[in-house]
This record gives C-alpha cells, sequence and structure tokens, in this order.
C-alpha cells in the first residue's frame, strides 16, 4: 500500500501576460438598429490561483462577460451615440468588467471597439442625410453671405445720397471694373459726363 498523496489537484499552466480576447458580436442599438461590433478585451492575470480556481476557463469566462457587457452597454446608445462616442463606451464597460472580473484574479486593461460595421442600407441612408446636411448649411452661409452684402450696399447708399463727388467716384469706379473685365476701353461721351454731373448735384 502507497503512501497517501498530501495534495491532489488540477495544475495549469497560466500565462501572466496580457492576453487578448478578441470578439465579433451582433448588437441591438437603443434605436432597434443591429450592427456588427468587432472588440478586443486586453486583460492581465495578477492572481494565478483564483484564475485556475475560481473559475473554470478564465479565457472563456472573460469573453464572455465581455460579449455580456458590450451588448449590454451598447443597448442603451443609439446608432449615432456608438459612433461619436466610441472611447466613452469602451471605457464603461472596461470598468464594468473590470470589477466583476477581480474574484478570477484577472485584471482588465482595457475594451476597444476595433469596428462597428452598419448594414449597408443604413450607410446610404446616414451618407444621404450627411450631403442634405452639408447642402442646407452652405446655403445658410450663402443666404447670410447675401444679406450682409445687402445691408452694406444699402449703408453705402445711404451715406452717398445727395453727396455728388461719392456717386461720381462710384460710377467712374464700375466703369473702370468693366473695362479691365473685358480688357477694353471704355469711352463716355462727353453728354454722359455732363448727366452724370448734373444727377449727382
Amino acid at each position: 500500500q502507497g503512501m497517501p498523496q498530501p495534495f491532489e489537484g488540477k495544475l495549469l499552466k497560466t500565462w501572466l501576460g496580457r492576453p487578448a480576447a478578441r470578439q465579433s458580436y451582433q448588437v441591438m442599438t437603443a434605436d432597434n438598429l443591429s450592427i456588427g461590433v468587432n472588440a478586443v478585451c486586453y486583460y492581465r492575470v495578477v492572481d494565478a490561483c483564483k484564475a485556475v480556481f475560481e473559475v473554470e476557463d478564465y479565457a472563456m469566462a472573460v469573453n464572455q462577460l465581455a460579449q455580456v457587457t458590450l451588448r449590454s452597454v451598447l443597448g442603451e446608445h443609439t446608432l449615432n451615440s456608438v459612433l461619436a462616442e466610441r472611447s466613452t463606451i469602451n471605457a464603461r464597460v472596461t470598468q464594468i468588467i473590470d470589477v466583476d472580473t477581480k474574484k478570477w484574479g484577472i485584471k482588465v486593461l482595457s475594451v476597444e471597439m476595433k469596428d462597428v460595421q452598419v448594414p449597408e442600407g443604413m450607410r446610404r441612408a446616414m451618407a444621404a442625410v450627411a450631403e442634405s446636411t452639408r447642402e442646407a448649411e452652405a446655403k445658410i452661409i450663402a443666404a447670410k453671405a447675401q444679406r450682409d452684402s445687402a445691408a452694406i450696399l444699402s449703408e453705402a447708399a445711404e451715406k452717398m445720397k445727395g453727396d455728388g463727388t461719392a456717386l461720381q467716384l462710384q460710377w467712374f469706379d464700375t466703369l473702370q471694373k468693366i473695362a479691365q473685365e473685358k480688357n477694353s476701353t471704355v469711352i463716355v461721351p462727353d453728354s454722359l459726363l455732363g448727366m452724370v454731373s448734373r444727377l449727382a448735384k
């Protein structure tokens, strides 16, 4: 009869480095859109005993927890929010998972959404909305410029009213611009000059 063994159990090789769990998930957003998300969870084993004995397969457990948490958090956001607030969402998911994995001797370093896949129809719709927005903004800018220009011209006309010298200078300046644009010389009859002079008085 052999001597009894003082300890019997399982011995597993546990890597204490920085493994990464990369997965692709289908997620439903708050505005009921199904999107694909590629995410990576970076973590480190800080307590090998807990990682081996507190959970059957810590790598799979971290993976599943990341999936559930990511789906839950993304389900609270609209598609636009997911696209615009990716870093904020990553930080929140990381914090939640890190709290839950402490009992397994796991330190979650970060969770990063690498890619968000939007259905083709939705991509076209988003592109159309973006184009419409750009066109609307361009029209608003043009309208504002026209309004400002009209106000300036109105103010200038008011100031020149009754000012014969200013009116003549403005008239000759206009003729000069016409000549420059046409690359030609504008000949003004004496009779027309006299008419302008009388109108300016």
